[in-house]
């Protein structure tokens, strides 16, 4: 968790909290989180940031595409 607060996203709450909202619902599915977990989240965001502005996305914009990367990247069921 320490290494996830150093990041940059954290000074945008709607970032922030729309990671944390994505992670937790996997834990809520029974799938132990890791570090990993933060690290690909943060490395998705610093790639689409750099096609779009973060910072006008809502919580929930930030949830849904969080929650679409890791599914995909750790290859879990539909459903998160």
């Amino acid at each position: 968790m320490c290494c996830f607060f150093k990041s940059n996203f954290t000074s945008n709450r709607n970032i922030t909290r729309g990671i944390l909202k994505s992670i937790i619902k996997l834990e809520k599915r029974g799938i132990q989180i890791k570090r990993d977990y933060f690290v690909q989240a943060n490395k998705y965001l610093n790639v689409v940031g750099g096609a779009m502005i973060l910072d006008m996305l809502s919580t929930d914009e930030v949830e849904e595409m969080i929650d679409q990367y890791l599914v995909k990247y750790y290859s879990l069921e539909v459903g998160v």
